[in-house]
């Protein structure tokens, strides 16, 4: 598992969090509990946001000026 950047994934799942998908804060925040001790099955979970992500990129909440 120290071949896997498991913590990289974690982080930038936490910034699109915080930037345009709080959608996926519930499962951003299990994923990052985990993030001490890592497991294959992990690295899956973070793979599959991600590719939830990038499936619904469409979908981000945006931020105008008021009318």
């Amino acid at each position: 598992m120290s071949a896997i950047p498991y913590a990289s994934g974690c982080w930038s799942l936490m910034y699109a969090m915080v930037s345009t998908r709080p959608d996926s804060a519930y499962v951003v925040g299990i994923v990052r509990i985990i993030m001490s001790q890592p497991g294959r099955n992990h690295w899956a979970a973070v793979k599959s946001i991600l590719r939830y992500l990038k499936g619904t990129k469409e979908n981000a909440f945006v931020m105008t000026k008021g009318t």
